[in-house]
């Protein structure tokens, strides 16, 4: 008896041991606000208040403004995208999204069919997940061997933060706010564009049908929840190659989902090629305002309804994407 009692005390005390450490280590990372993975904003966000949600890599949080898809359509939307998110990423981030919201619609980009089985930013895409059964999962089925150690103990991959972070980042990880822009990352810069281009995409890969078999498990899940899922192909001057494209297409057919849009179609708003792009697979604000309404105004073809929800808080994003585009808020861009 007595055995058994030191044991579980020993279990107690490592358990307690790696508790803190993990939240002193969550502290101590640098706090993301911006440029996707910005889970401590959506947490903000009230619970079953949000219509639409965005998943996928930068080709959505640079181009989706849900501010001005709600002034367009009134349905109320978030970006939860992040930088280069693979597809299993993604399908944790769905499950982990859908715990604090109901949406009726969730979005997803199909350039990320097509990453690598770890893309650049794991330890940014999981390490700002909430400590939940979806971090884990994410940790375990997206993350490289060499990123896990950080992920499940972030004090090993922060601690020499200690001395250099500030009582305002310390702040902001204690204390976050709610995003004006609610997943957009504002860009200002416009790079004028030439020909379109052809990513080097490639269908015959372990890594492409690993990312297909994760969007049938989103596919399932959206299915479950009674959720439309619609899947899209974001604006870019460097695309899907048609060949590829084809492939892809042939493999959805066998994954349920609401719609497919191909923003490259032609039947979308006009953007210019001098003005409305960041660079060649982002829009700036310019470009992405348009886009949005479009979006907006595409989902609600197809059958979404419009919720009563805060309005107040809502004209609140509006009044800041109008500062935005008036330029007043250039310093918070790159």
């Amino acid at each position: 008896m007595k055995k058994t009692l030191k044991i579980l005390a020993v279990l107690l005390a490592t358990l307690i041991l790696l508790l803190g450490t993990s939240v002193l280590g969550q502290l101590l990372m640098p706090p993301r606000t911006d440029f996707g993975s910005t889970w401590d904003s959506y947490l903000q966000e009230e619970e079953d208040t949000l219509d639409v949600l965005f998943f996928g890599s930068s080709l959505v949080y640079c181009d989706v403004i849900p501010a001005a898809i709600w002034e367009e359509t009134g349905l109320r939307s978030y970006v939860m995208a992040g930088p280069e998110q693979t597809m299993p990423i993604t399908y944790y981030y769905i499950k982990e999204a859908c715990r604090t919201q109901s949406p009726q619609a969730i979005v997803v980009e199909l350039n990320g069919l097509f990453f690598g089985q770890h893309q650049n930013f794991t330890r940014v895409n999981i390490g700002y997940m909430p400590w939940t059964m979806n971090r884990l999962g994410a940790t375990i089925h997206g993350a490289e061997s060499d990123a896990q150690l950080g992920l499940f103990l972030p004090i090993y991959e922060y601690h020499d933060r200690v001395y250099s972070i500030t009582p305002e980042e310390l702040r902001q990880n204690l204390h976050p706010e709610r995003d004006d822009y609610a997943g957009y990352t504002l860009l200002y810069k416009a790079e004028p564009q030439g020909e379109t281009s052809w990513r080097n995409y490639q269908t015959d890969t372990d890594a492409y049908r690993e990312n297909l078999s994760y969007l049938e498990k989103i596919s399932r899940f959206c299915q479950n929840e009674g959720i439309a899922l619609v899947l899209y192909i974001a604006p870019a001057y460097a695309r899907i190659p048609p060949d590829v494209q084809a492939v892809m297409r042939e493999d959805l057919k066998t994954i349920p989902h609401t719609a497919l849009l191909d923003c490259n179609d032609g039947t979308w708003p006009e953007a210019d090629g001098e003005t409305h792009w960041f660079d060649f697979l982002h829009y700036n604000l310019y470009g992405a305002e348009p886009f949005s309404r479009e979006m907006g105004r595409r989902l609600l073809t197809l059958g979404l309804a419009v919720t009563d929800g805060d309005t107040a808080l809502w004209q609140e994003r509006v009044a800041a994407l109008e500062t935005a585009m008036n330029g007043a808020a250039k310093e918070t861009a790159p």
